[in-house]
């Protein structure tokens, strides 16, 4: 399908997606060091566009994640690194319509619930999908120790979604899961099918390991197996029509079958 797509709506691809929000996230940080008013000036606040300031629908996914320049230097470095892995490994069709589809869901949440929102969900569905994308990749959290990008992505979902969901369910729960709808429509399939495939190799390894349980070799004259005598050794006989296998009692002393 998304193949399909990009044959038909290539044209209105924005290459380097990352570096165009990257670029409006810098201008914002910049002016909001002279006027720190204008975050809520920007924030996508349903009452506000309603009222007519529809610069709203766009000026939050230019939004800085932190108003202190150490922090927010990290941020535009982790989310340049992220998007522009992205970019390279899907191609520029596919990352711009993930984030046009995080795009209309942030829009959608916010007017559904009736809360302002920045751009926070859709540069955290960046990071989750990077994690997918490349679970062994290593940042240094803390500039020290390093960690698998996919072990960070789990304690977020645990820490912002999944504890939430079951200690403090309501709203603004359901809120940060419909924000992040988009990433259950890219890979909420692709994970279901990998925990199938899982399932089904660990339903067949219990069997084999069920098969080895009850025995591996056999003798086809007294029927003894391993299991009564672990020291003795079976041999396959050459001269059997089905490879028949025979204690060391028996291997050269039984009618040959076949």
């Amino acid at each position: 399908m998304i193949d399909r797509l990009e044959r038909k709506f290539n044209r209105f691809v924005i290459p380097r997606l990352t570096y165009a929000l990257i670029a409006g996230q810098v201008i914002v940080f910049l002016m909001v060091q002279v006027d720190d008013s204008l975050l809520e000036r920007l924030l996508l606040d349903p009452d506000h566009v309603a009222a007519g300031e529809y610069w709203r629908l766009v000026t939050f996914i230019f939004l800085p994640n932190s108003d202190h320049w150490i922090f927010f230097l990290i941020f535009v470095w982790v989310n340049l690194l992220f998007g522009r892995a992205l970019e390279q490994h899907w191609g520029d069709f596919k990352f711009n319509l993930y984030m046009l589809l995080g795009y209309l869901t942030s829009v959608a949440t916010a007017f559904l619930f009736d809360v302002p929102l920045g751009n926070i969900p859709l540069m955290t569905a960046i990071f989750f999908a990077f994690a997918i994308e490349f679970p062994d990749f290593e940042l240094l959290l803390f500039f020290v120790l390093p960690v698998k990008v996919r072990f960070l992505a789990i304690f977020f979902w645990i820490s912002v979604v999944l504890a939430p969901l079951v200690f403090r369910p309501g709203p603004s729960t359901l809120a940060v899961l419909m924000a992040l709808g988009h990433y259950f429509v890219f890979f909420g399939p692709g994970i279901v099918a990998r925990f199938k495939a899982r399932r089904r190799r660990e339903v067949f390894e219990t069997r084999m390991e069920q098969l080895e349980e009850i025995f591996m070799h056999r003798c086809e004259a007294c029927g003894m197996t391993e299991d009564d005598d672990s020291e003795m050794m079976f041999r396959v006989c050459s001269k059997c029509s089905e490879g028949q296998e025979y204690c060391e009692t028996h291997i050269r002393d039984h009618e040959h079958a076949g």
